[in-house]
């Protein structure tokens, strides 16, 4: 039973790519996970993949690197407690715009809360709410990055009953920066070959966008109409919910991994300026840096919490694809009484630590105990140091210090 004490309950973890079922070989712990999992009002995590549907779908990319999961994953995920769902990211438009109606209607038929993807643009982009007995919790999902154009929802407002079913997008891009002499040098050998690359005072070659500055650098940027447009709803659902998430899938990762880039930190403060109360991500496969901005928590990367990659796990020995936490808060009055978290070890503590191929049987999410978990704990609050955030670890959990 829940001890609220009139607080909404929330629970976030990594995200969840399935192709396989799971059968714990550790049934005592996974009870554990399962009892942890129960104890909220709202479980939220993305579901990274295209139920197959009934009927045949093409791939959008290379066989192999699609997710084709079978509709029973939902149930695995249902029965462990989860509520609600993100379908923004990269795996969602595996099988075009067939696959994203096949996983809306599966995901509806088993009464999941959803958001970020949909029929058109304006389903996309609204909310999946759930009604708490203390209150309304708002998501809103969107995704970037290794998602090619034509996987975005289209509007139905700018194009009528012909728009696309799709994602809901958030277009970052990046613009390389080159000093003066290697940009004039660069537009020369495009002009000789017959392009004309300079737009806007930029020089375009396909995806790729140059500018002349001092040094190299990479500038990246979020597209102002998705910031505006993004930023207007979460704006107008914090006037009703008494909770609003927001959620970005995205795949424009640093070169260290965990590092967060500043066009993200950026873009997460405007959420929470505009009313949200805490903004979860996805898609780097490890965990990242948690910061407190005005009170409310901003977890940049939850990394993963079902993982198995259609390439396996011997294509990702990195222990940190296989570490992360569960993140459990505690919502009352428009504000975060507290954040807790549970770290988890999708795998072994030695098959992770060792980087050992282990049997995909074996990677599923177990608690992580003593000084295994401990260590995990430790990582996220070194990660996290740089941004001036503090926790209070104690054996196997690690309180997030809000104010």
């Amino acid at each position: 039973m829940l001890d609220t004490k009139d607080s909404i309950e929330l629970i976030a973890v990594g995200q969840s790519l399935m192709e396989h079922e799971i059968k714990p070989h550790d049934p005592d712990e996974w009870r554990a996970l399962e009892a942890l999992l129960s104890e909220a009002h709202v479980v939220f995590t993305n579901f990274e993949g295209t139920i197959k549907g009934c009927d045949q779908r093409w791939p959008m990319k290379s066989p192999e690197w699609c997710t084709r999961p079978d509709p029973s994953s939902l149930d695995e995920l249902k029965k462990l407690g989860f509520n609600l769902l993100s379908l923004a990211n990269n795996h969602s438009w595996d099988f075009g715009p067939h696959g994203v109606l096949d996983t809306i209607t599966e995901v509806e038929k088993r009464g999941f809360v959803h958001a970020g993807t949909g029929v058109d643009l304006e389903a996309a982009e609204q909310s999946g709410t759930i009604k708490t007995p203390y209150g309304a919790v708002a998501l809103f999902s969107m995704a970037s990055g290794g998602i090619p154009a034509p996987a975005f929802a289209t509007a139905r407002r700018d194009i009528g009953p012909h728009a696309r079913p799709g994602i809901n997008p958030l277009r970052v891009e990046d613009v390389n920066v080159v000093p003066a002499t290697e940009y004039e040098r660069l537009s020369k050998i495009l002009r000789e070959l017959g392009h004309s690359p300079i737009i806007n005072q930029e020089l375009r070659l396909g995806d790729h966008v140059f500018s002349r500055g001092e040094q190299f650098v990479l500038e990246r940027g979020i597209e102002d109409s998705d910031r505006k447009r993004h930023l207007e709803l979460i704006a107008k659902a914090a006037q009703t919910a008494e909770m609003v998430l927001v959620y970005v899938h995205q795949h424009h990762w640093e070169n260290e991994w965990q590092e967060v880039g500043s066009w993200l930190q950026d873009f997460a403060y405007q959420c929470i300026d505009a009313g949200a109360h805490a903004f979860f991500g996805h898609g780097v496969p490890m965990l990242q840096a948690i910061e407190v901005y005005k009170e409310r928590p901003i977890l940049y990367s939850l990394g993963n919490f079902i993982f198995h990659p259609t390439a396996g796990p011997a294509y990702w020995p990195d222990r940190r694809c296989w570490q992360s936490v569960v993140a459990k808060g505690r919502f009352k009055d428009g504000q975060w009484e507290k954040l807790v978290l549970h770290p988890i070890s999708l795998g072994t503590a030695e098959a992770v630590m060792n980087e050992i191929n282990e049997h995909p049987s074996k990677r599923y999410p177990l608690p992580a105990r003593g000084k295994y978990g401990e260590q995990i704990l430790n990582d996220l609050a070194e990660l996290s140091a740089p941004f001036g955030t503090e926790f209070d670890i104690q054996e196997d959990r690690a309180y997030l210090k809000l104010r």
